[in-house]
């Protein structure tokens, strides 16, 4: 991922992705197994979509049991 970010290019990695789908359309053995998917492209910065970022306090999501 360094190496992208170093050619100008983002990544993000993606989670709940359905594995038997990935395989069939990337016609891998039914052995093979995906472990990660990662996205990647070029930003477009005039076109992105842009906006205020908020974050949950940490309270409301974290409970000590």
């Amino acid at each position: 991922l360094s190496a992208a970010a170093a050619l100008q290019i983002d990544t993000c990695p993606m989670e709940g992705f359905d594995s038997l789908r990935v395989k069939k359309a990337l016609k891998l053995p039914w052995r093979a197994e995906v472990t990660m998917i990662i996205g990647c492209g070029v930003r477009d910065a005039d076109k992105g979509i842009y906006g205020p970022r908020f974050r949950i306090p940490f309270e409301e999501v974290y409970r000590q049991l």
